[in-house]
């Protein structure tokens, strides 16, 4: 008994310090909502998120997802996070920032841990995103008559695989009313009590049936669709929900409200 309480107590203090190297919270900006869902499958996970001011106008904004879960994939985490946070602020394209994550994690793990992470560089002002994908879920732009759908590229291999890892910068433009949705593949690999898939169709739908005017956000609609279908089926895998949304008929500018 004492074991046990040792090992919860240190598993309590493990969650607790990894939350501290996930943002407290959102930052919002004019024109703009930010909303995050993070849920371990555990007590401490290997998904993260980040939020990073990147220059005048310009927002860092990273989703990424450690291999295994539980706690050698939160150490893993807290170091891929600190590299991808550190290394952003030098302002470099997401590409390069990431290919220069990759040498030094290769350099600092070998335990053969490999780190999917889409990182992108938001234009505050105007809706710019230039963005890389290294092996991670497609991110899904859905535009303001929500009738139109565009799943992001994928680009390079995860991070911690190769030394040779090449990414390139792709871009696309958030206009007024679009939401981007990033997520982990805890949500398209969340499982019912009869062991289906949500998979990505569900995904897609639930985002395309989405009204243009709705009284609850896209991200409280998507996650409460999950839980459902989870129901009480022990989960699989982190979750992690991350959305962007840009206001129609609001003016933007560099200061948070």
């Amino acid at each position: 008994m004492v074991d046990r309480e040792r090992i919860r107590r240190e598993f309590q203090l493990a969650q607790e310090i990894q939350k501290t190297f996930l943002p407290e919270k959102m930052p919002q900006f004019r024109g703009w909502e930010i909303a995050v869902r993070w849920r371990p499958a555990l007590q401490v996970g290997g998904d993260f998120y980040d939020v990073i001011p990147n220059g005048e106008n310009q927002l860092g904004l990273v989703i990424a997802d450690v291999s295994d879960k539980g706690l050698p994939a939160a150490l893993t985490m807290t170091v891929a996070r600190t590299l991808i946070h550190a290394a952003a602020q030098a302002g470099n394209p997401p590409a390069e920032t990431l290919e220069q994550v990759n040498r030094l994690l290769l350099e600092s793990s070998h335990e053969g841990f490999f780190v999917t992470v889409f990182y992108a560089i938001l234009n505050l002002e105007t809706g710019q995103l230039i963005y890389t994908n290294a092996g991670h879920t497609l991110p899904l732009l859905l535009r303001k008559n929500h009738r139109e759908m565009h799943w992001l590229e994928k680009d390079g291999m995860p991070l911690g695989v190769t030394g040779e890892l090449k990414l390139e910068n792709k871009e696309i433009f958030i206009n007024p009313g679009d939401h981007l949705v990033m997520y982990t593949d805890g949500v398209t690999e969340a499982r019912s009590p009869e062991d289906t898939l949500f998979g990505e169709d569900r995904l897609f739908n639930i985002l395309h049936s989405f009204p243009a005017r709705s009284e609850k956000s896209l991200i409280e609609v998507l996650d409460t669709r999950i839980l459902e279908f989870q129901s009480n089926a022990p989960a699989a895998d982190d979750v992690t929900i991350f959305v962007i949304q840009r206001m129609v008929g609001e003016a933007t500018n560099d200061l948070p409200f």
